[in-house]
């Protein structure tokens, strides 16, 4: 959980060695090379461990956040819950390269300490993250933000309210000079919530609406970044412990075969 642009070579996957990953590894190798990341290999869907969300929702009690105030989105991109924006720009090569970013501890954090904000206002962009993803943008990646809001299913928030939530950050991360292409969240437990594959696969489908059947993610070129990466008692790359409540992030790129990560490592936190 910053650093000038420039070309970016992911420090590290995620997998072993014959690409799968046990949930409570001792050890995991990487799969880099010289030129870069290599495929992650395999597709066994890995199952959520369900997150119970804080308690606290500034106050109110679930049924009162129906009343909370909802913010559009940014309608001047066409940009808008599983909508692509207008602004991207495809080369026509028949392969897209995503950056899917999460949101919460990723990109932003809350100003009332909470894990994820229940309204709008309640955040605040996390350090360099601007910059880096512009950097990004530079070199030709579709920006995507695939979010778990299961504060949604737990009555924490309405369906609405986690929209704008997640509008908000776009329209922070755009007047912080950043472009985010494209932003979708799971508000249930069902295929779109992470580390299932439902909102990379969806992704997939709308490029293919929008470019031809023939148009697919690049996922050896792509990348996920999240800081649900490991938990405690599972050990990183480097050997250090895990200190995430969750894993969800890394095992949702190695379901999707993307390369995977930690933000902390992404945007050079320390």
């Amino acid at each position: 959980m910053p650093d000038p642009i420039a070309p970016v070579t992911p420090p590290m996957v995620t997998t072993n060695p014959a690409g799968a990953v046990d949930p409570t590894p001792t050890r995991v190798g990487p799969t880099m090379n010289s030129s870069g990341p290599l495929p992650v290999a395999g597709n066994t869907a890995l199952q959520p461990q369900p997150h119970v969300p804080p308690s606290s929702t500034h106050g109110r009690r679930p049924a009162d956040v129906v009343n909370l105030r909802v913010q559009p989105g940014p309608d001047d991109t066409g940009l808008g819950r599983r909508k692509l924006a207008d602004g991207f720009a495809y080369d026509g090569s028949g392969m897209i390269k995503v950056l899917f970013l999460d949101a919460d501890g990723t990109l932003r954090k809350t100003r009332s300490g909470q894990d994820c904000p229940n309204t709008p206002d309640d955040q605040e962009l996390l350090p360099g993250v601007a910059a880096k993803v512009q950097g990004y943008v530079e070199q030709g990646y579709l920006i995507a933000i695939v979010s778990n809001q299961g504060g949604i299913a737990h009555g924490y928030m309405t369906l609405a309210s986690g929209d704008a939530n997640l509008a908000e950050t776009v329209r922070l991360l755009a007047e912080a000079g950043a472009t985010v292409h494209y932003y979708d969240f799971a508000e249930g437990y069902d295929e779109s919530r992470k580390p299932k594959t439902g909102m990379a696969d969806r992704l997939e489908r709308t490029l293919k609406e929008r470019f031809g059947a023939a148009v697919q993610i690049d996922r050896a070129a792509s990348l996920m970044v999240g800081d649900a990466a490991y938990k405690r008692g599972e050990l990183r790359p480097d050997g250090r412990e895990g200190t995430s409540f969750s894993n969800s992030d890394r095992l949702f790129a190695v379901n999707a075969r993307l390369p995977f990560v930690e933000a902390c490592d992404f945007f050079a936190w320390g």
